[in-house]
C-alpha cells in the first residue's frame, strides 16, 4: 500500500519550481484522481482518516485511567491466576476500589446518619466512582473476569457490589446485553430505544429519563419472559423484588430511613437519569436508511481522554458491531475495518465525548461539531452545510402515531411525582407522605411508559420485529425479514456466557 508519507515526496519533486495558484490547484486535482484510481476502497478511506489523524492516541501512548487507585502489589500474582484475561486486571482493581473505598462509608454512615453526611457521600460516590464503575461493569457483563471454575465472582460485580453504587441487582445483564444488543436498539423491542425520539431536543432527554424506572421494573421481567430466558426472568424477579422490598421496608417502618434515602433511593434516581442520559447519548445519530443494522444506530469518538477512563467506550458502533470484542482491541479493529465504516457512512468524531455531541445536537450547533468530524468516505469531502443537513436527518423523530415529546402535561406528573416520596422523606417519615408520593409517580411513570410504546409508522412498513421465539425469529430470516430480528452470535455468546455464569 502506497504510504501517506510517501505520496507528499513524489509529487514534490515532480513539480516545476515555480507555478501559478491555478496550475497548482489543478496538478493537485489530477494527481489526487491518478492516486485515487490506484487506491482500493480501504486505502482511500484510510488515507481520508489519516489525515485527520496522523496518530491515534487511544492506540499509541495512552494511559490506561479505569481505576480510582492501585491496589497493593502482593495481591496481583494471585488475582492474576484466576482471572480470565490479565489485560482486565485494571476492571479488578476498580471494583476492589469500591469495596475499600466505599462500603466503609456506607457502614459510617448507617451507624451515624445524618443529611448532610449521606449528601457527601453521595457525592463522593458519584464523582469519585461512578462512571468508572458503571463502564467496568459494562465490560465484565460482555466478558466474563473470572475463569469458569470462579464463576460465582463473576456475579458479584453486578449483584454483589452494584446496589452500592445505585444499580439494583438482576437488571443490568438483562437490559443490556440480553435486550439491548439482541435487538440493537430497535423501537419497539428495545424498549429503551432512541428511535422514536426527537434526539435534538432536550425535553426528549427528560421523557426518555423518566420513564425508564417503571420500564425497568415491569418490562425487562416481561421481555425475559416473552424471549424465553426464564433465567433472567426469575433472577430478575428475586433479586429485584428484593431489593424494593428491602428500600420500602426500610423507609415505611422508620428503621434507617436516612441511610436508606442516601444509600439506595437517591442513588437509584442518579444512576439511572445518568445511565439512561448515557445511551441516549450514544444513540443520538442513527441513520434512517440502516436503522437495524450493526453500523447504523451509533458514532464513534476517538482522541479523547474520557476513552481511556471507559474501556474505549467510544468506539460504540464497533461495539454494537463486535460485542465480545475485548475493548483494547477497539481502536486497532476499527482501523484495520476502516472500509467497513466509510461504506456505511458512521459518523467518527474525535476530541469529543458523549456529553459535549449531545450538547451540540440539543443546541443545534452542527458547525461547532464539524470541527470534530473526521471524514473517511472516499471521494468529496462532506460540507458544513451538508453535514449539517446530515445532522438533522440522523437526530430526526421517526413519525409515530403518538408524539411522545408533546405530551409535556404528563412529563412533570411523571418526574416530579416519582420524587415526592423522596422529597417528603426529608422533612418526616410516615406511610402516608411516601404512599401518595408514589401513587403520583406510579401512574405517572405508567402513563407515559405506556404511551411511549407506540409503533412507529416508519417501522410497521419496514416490518418491524414482533415478539417472537427463535423458530420464529429464524423462519423470518429465511424469508428475508430484518437480520437483527435474533441475537447475533456475538450476543448469543454473551448469553451463553451468563448461562454458564448462574
Amino acid at each position: 500500500m502506497t504510504s501517506v508519507a510517501d505520496v507528499p515526496s513524489e509529487r514534490i519533486s515532480q513539480q516545476p519550481a515555480v507555478v501559478s495558484r491555478e496550475e497548482s490547484k489543478t496538478m493537485t486535482q489530477r494527481e489526487e484522481a491518478t492516486d485515487a484510481s490506484t487506491l482500493s476502497y480501504k486505502e482511500q478511506a484510510m488515507q481520508k482518516y489519516r489525515a485527520r489523524v496522523p496518530v491515534n492516541t487511544d492506540i499509541h501512548g495512552a494511559v490506561r485511567n479505569e481505576r480510582a487507585f492501585p491496589m497493593p502489589a502482593f495481591i496481583k500474582p494471585y488475582l492474576l491466576s484466576i482471572m480470565e484475561d490479565p489485560r482486565d486486571y485494571m476492571a479488578l482493581e476498580l471494583l476492589m476500589n469500591v469495596v475499600v473505598a466505599v462500603v466503609p462509608t456506607l457502614v459510617l454512615l448507617f451507624f451515624f446518619e445524618s443529611h448532610l453526611l449521606g449528601a457527601a457521600l453521595l457525592v463522593f460516590r458519584m464523582y469519585g466512582f461512578h462512571t468508572r464503575f458503571m463502564l467496568t461493569l459494562h465490560a465484565v457483563s460482555h466478558r466474563r473476569l473470572f475463569k469458569k471454575e470462579y464463576h460465582w465472582l463473576n456475579l458479584l460485580a453486578e449483584n454483589g457490589i452494584g446496589w452500592v453504587m445505585g444499580i439494583p441487582p438482576g437488571t443490568y445483564y438483562l437490559h443490556h446485553v440480553a435486550m439491548h444488543h439482541a435487538e440493537n436498539n430497535v423501537f419497539p423491542t428495545d424498549i429503551t430505544s432512541t428511535m422514536p425520539y426527537d434526539r435534538s431536543s432536550p425535553w426528549s432527554l427528560i421523557h426518555y429519563v423518566t420513564t425508564f424506572y417503571t420500564k425497568s421494573i415491569f418490562y425487562l421481567p416481561y421481555y425475559a419472559w416473552r424471549k424465553g430466558r426464564y433465567d433472567l426472568l426469575v433472577q430478575s424477579l428475586v433479586m429485584q423484588g428484593g431489593y424494593h422490598m428491602f428500600v420500602l421496608t426500610m423507609t415505611f417502618f422508620d428503621f434507617k430511613p436516612i441511610f436508606t434515602m442516601w444509600t439506595c433511593t437517591f442513588p437509584l434516581l442518579v444512576v439511572g437519569a445518568s445511565i439512561m442520559s448515557g445511551n441516549f447519548s450514544q444513540h443520538i445519530f442513527i441513520d434512517p436508511q440502516d436503522p437495524d443494522g450493526k453500523y447504523g444506530n451509533s458514532f464513534c469518538f476517538i482522541q479523547d481522554p474520557y476513552n481511556q477512563k471507559c474501556y474505549n467506550d467510544g468506539y460504540h458502533t464497533v461495539h454494537h458491531a463486535h460485542s465480545r470484542l475485548h475493548w483494547s482491541e477497539m481502536p486497532t479493529h476499527f482501523e484495520e475495518n476502516i472500509e467497513k465504516f466509510a461504506k456505511h457512512d458512521v459518523f467518527v468524531l474525535t476530541g469529543i465525548e458523549n456529553k459535549g455531541i449531545m450538547w451540540y445536537s440539543f443546541t443545534r450547533n452542527w458547525a461547532k461539531l464539524y470541527e470534530h468530524y473526521v471524514q473517511i468516505r472516499p471521494g468529496k469531502d462532506r460540507s458544513l452545510e451538508e453535514f449539517a443537513e446530515e445532522c438533522e436527518r440522523r437526530t430526526k423523530q421517526y413519525d409515530t402515531d403518538h408524539c411522545l415529546p408533546k405530551e409535556h402535561w404528563a412529563l412533570p406528573l411523571c418526574f416530579f411525582g416519582a420524587l415526592i416520596p423522596v422529597l417528603l422523606s426529608l422533612l418526616f417519615f410516615g406511610l402516608t407522605p411516601m404512599f401518595v408520593g408514589a401513587a403520583f409517580g406510579f401512574f405517572g411513570n405508567s402513563y407515559v411508559m405506556l404511551t411511549s410504546l407506540c409503533t412507529p409508522k416508519t417501522l410497521k412498513d419496514q416490518k418491524a420485529p414482533k415478539w417472537v421465539g427463535k423458530e420464529e425469529a429464524q423462519a423470518a430470516g429465511s424469508e428475508g425479514e430484518r437480520e437483527t430480528a435474533e441475537p447475533s452470535s456475538d450476543e448469543e455468546s454473551d448469553s451463553e456466557q451468563h448461562k454458564k455464569k448462574a
